[in-house]
């Protein structure tokens, strides 16, 4: 039994082994047809990695289908999509990181080969760097790779090319860019030459360049301010530059040094306006400027005195005056002043401007002798409607020697004048009191103040002084006449019969002193005087008259008496000297109406002695005021007017004698306006008395429609109504005067009794018993019946 399970045992293994052997020999058999089938068809081959599109192109020969795996290959997937006409199959890639090599395995469903590509991690250690000194951009680890660039929030690459790159990085610099740079993919064409990714991007901000410098060409100092490291060229007339010079300190630059062209020059040098740029040079830590370009125009020659009255004069010893007629705030000009010594420097000197044809003066301080003053049109900025202008070429207006002032004045001839107190006033030209001397300046005399022998102050009268050229003149002292009026001497009438010595101030500022042998003095003989006897009440000053009375009681004239200042009439050529003629009265004048002599006033001429021994000569005058105070020509009542006493020595008096015409009374409550049809007033009224006794008597009573008011001018004066009309026609009923009141009473019957043809408006006149009459106030207007 054992062996027979044995020998089955053994069959087995026997039929195993030759099983074993079948198969093996069926394995040699399908390896064999294999191998000859695959000497007929190649394995899968890899034709392009393209890194753009992130694909694999695959060649397959007899498979239809293809399978991919990684390093391990452990795990195989179908390659998605059908295999084409070409027998080429695409695969995407684009999940393969890119931080590392990546091992892809491929095979096919009939080729069994298996295919291995190294898919090459990304490159990071390409660098790019842009140099702001140079503007271009570095790179570093690029190899002998192409480098592609891109703005930033731009996909499209652009290779960089050198002979290109650079223009088109010139482009960005206005504003500045962030651009990106890479390495460019390189597409692989078999699993043996895989290419290259595309590098890690690398961001570069590309510096805007700065701002233009801010430079401005000084048309004052003729310069242009600059800084180190700034450089500027020349733009030629037909668009072209010049190359950059750079500028190696801050020191400005000159126009006679850069810009010569455009200035002044004499002998008709042909001139022309240069044009320049200047930019801020690129540093290690700034990109180069942009361009400022600036143009100096063609300066002006020296303005002509002449066109444009330009003129200096000398006010004094110590100053002077420069006028430029034309000079304008839109046309200005300036001058400066540089001392003897000295010469002229633009870049230094301070110019005042004048911009109005005001004259300009200097003091001695400023404008020492021997210095020189030059005067130039300024320099005018740009606006809308006009370009900017260097200032002119200059002009020396003080010519070769410079500033040369005058000796100071003085005095060299005495004037005396010779008054009569009040006599020389304000409202009278022919009393003023004249004086002229020559001047070597364009002066006038601005003030005089007059001194005794004692050095006494008398005070200062008003004058009014002027200057003029001398057509005569023979030296620089008598370039000028002054001719100075003195106006009136009412500040120092008090100041008589003593010799007054002038000091003259000068609008320049010089003081003239007069002495006994040059200069001025003034005499002045003592005015007239309101010199009323005492006691006596018949002279007064301040006469009162009832306006128009004929009442005897009220006064009708007055008198009063004048001192003379002197008996005979002065002679003005010398001190102490008189005319044959006696000092009287010429006329008098009261409210506008002249006095009529011998009528409305009389004058007896006399004398006596007074308490010094002196003869004073004197005129007794009367006024007959109530001859003359119905005159047309006076309409001034109720107040205080004074008698203006004209004498023949030129003697005015107007505060010596006032008369006052008083009003007799006044209408109450005027202007008074009535109005009534004629004949339409009730006349009487009737009424009916019951006596003690019981008897009845009728009673009439005229009726009153109007009545006027007066207050007269003095509670106890006594008068009364003597009449009331109306065009010449009496209307008066009645009157009751009393405590300074009067009433008055209007008769109806008699205003009815006035007729019309039409409307009719007259006024109501009034008249007293002392004959005043009020012919205003009151108005009465009679409408036609009819």
């Amino acid at each position: 039994m054992d062996r027979i399970m044995y020998e089955q045992k053994q069959r087995i293994k026997t039929s195993r082994v030759y099983i074993s052997a079948i198969l093996l020999l069926l394995a040699l058999v399908v390896y064999a047809t294999q191998a000859k089938t695959a000497s007929a068809a190649s394995s899968i081959t890899v034709t392009e990695i393209n890194y753009l599109e992130s694909t694999v192109t695959l060649k397959v020969n007899g498979d239809t289908k293809v399978y991919f795996s990684d390093s391990k290959k452990t795990t195989w997937d179908e390659v998605p999509g059908d295999i084409g006409s070409d027998s080429k199959i695409t695969m995407d890639i684009s999940w393969i990181p890119v931080t590392q090599n990546y091992v892809l395995n491929f095979k096919g469903d009939v080729s069994t080969d298996i295919v291995s590509v190294t898919i090459p991690k990304q490159a990071t250690n390409f660098k790019a760097s842009f140099n702001k000194a140079k503007g271009v951009v570095t790179f570093s680890n690029a190899g002998t790779r192409t480098v592609e660039w891109r703005k930033d929030g731009s996909t499209a690459w652009n290779t960089v090319d050198t002979n290109t790159f650079a223009a088109q990085l010139s482009y960005l610099f206005d504003n500045g860019a962030v651009l990106r740079f890479r390495l460019a993919p390189v597409n692989g064409t078999s699993s043996m030459d895989v290419g290259a990714r595309a590098s890690k991007e690398v961001a570069v901000t590309i510096s805007k360049k700065a701002a233009a410098p801010n430079v401005t060409v000084n048309g004052s100092s003729f310069t242009i301010a600059v800084k180190k490291g700034m450089a500027y060229r020349y733009v030629n007339a037909d668009g072209t530059t010049t190359d950059w010079t750079t500028i190696s300190s801050s020191a400005s630059l000159l126009l006679s040094d850069v810009a010569a062209k455009a200035l002044y020059r004499e002998g008709g040098t042909t001139q022309s306006k240069v044009t320049l740029q200047f930019r801020s040079n690129a540093s290690s830590s700034s990109m180069v400027s942009k361009i400022a370009t600036v143009t100096v125009p063609v300066q002006e020659g020296p303005p002509d005195e002449n066109t444009y009255g330009i003129s200096l004069s000398y006010l004094s010893s110590s100053s002077l005056s420069l006028t430029v007629k034309a000079a304008s705030s839109t046309v200005p000009f300036e001058y400066t002043v540089v001392e003897a010594d000295d010469e002229l420097s633009y870049t230094s000197a301070s110019w005042t401007t004048v911009s109005s044809s005001t004259a300009v003066t200097l003091t001695k301080a400023k404008a020492p002798a021997g210095s020189h003053i030059y005067v130039r049109k300024k320099s005018v900025a740009a606006t809308d409607t006009v370009d900017f202008a260097l200032a002119s070429q200059e002009i020396d207006i003080t010519g070769t020697q410079g500033v040369v002032y005058p000796d100071a004045l003085t005095a060299t001839t005495l004037t005396t004048l010779i008054t009569t107190a009040g006599v020389c006033r304000t409202d009278d030209s022919s009393s003023y009191l004249s004086f002229t001397f020559y001047s070597p300046t364009q002066t006038t005399v601005s003030s005089v103040r007059f001194i005794d022998s004692y050095g006494i102050s008398a005070g200062t009268v008003t004058c009014k002084s002027t200057v003029s050229k001398n057509a005569s003149s023979t030296s620089n002292n008598d370039k000028y006449i002054i001719t100075t009026k003195i106006t009136s001497t009412s500040t120092i009438d008090t100041a008589t019969e003593k010799l007054l010595y002038a000091e003259l101030t000068l609008a320049n500022s010089e003081v003239i002193t007069s002495t006994d042998q040059s200069g001025l003095r003034l005499y002045i003989y003592p005015g007239s005087t309101l010199n009323n006897p005492k006691n006596d009440d018949t002279y007064t000053g301040e006469f009162n008259r009832i306006y128009l009375s004929n009442e005897s009681q009220d006064k009708k004239n007055f008198k009063f008496q004048l001192d003379f200042g002197t008996s005979k009439i002065a002679d003005k050529t010398a001190v102490n000297a008189f005319t044959s003629e006696n000092v009287a009265i010429s006329s008098m004048k009261y409210d506008g109406y002249t006095l009529a002599k011998d009528t409305d006033y009389t004058a007896v001429y006399g004398s006596y002695v007074n308490d010094d021994g002196e003869t004073v000569s004197t005129a007794t005058v009367t006024v007959n005021v109530s001859a003359f105070e119905a005159s047309s020509l006076i309409d001034t009542t109720d107040k205080k007017e004074a008698l203006v006493i004209t004498l023949n020595n030129g003697e005015i008096l107007r505060d010596k004698v006032y008369i006052t015409l008083t009003n007799t009374a006044t209408l109450d409550e005027a202007p008074v306006a009535w109005s009534i049809t004629e004949g339409s007033l009730k006349e009487t009224t009737t009424s009916t008395v019951t006596n003690p006794d019981n008897t009845t008597t009728t009673v009439t009573q005229e009726v009153v429609s109007f009545s006027l008011g007066l207050t007269l001018f003095d509670k106890s004066y006594s008068v009364s109504v003597a009449d009331v009309t109306w065009g010449g026609t009496s209307i008066f009923g009645s009157a009751e005067v009393t405590g300074g009141k009067a009433t008055i009473y209007l008769s109806n019957a008699k205003i009815n009794k006035l007729s019309t043809t039409s409307t009719d408006t007259k006024n109501i006149v009034i008249t007293l018993s002392n004959g005043y009459v009020i012919k205003t106030g009151c108005k009465l207007t009679i409408l036609n019946a009819h």
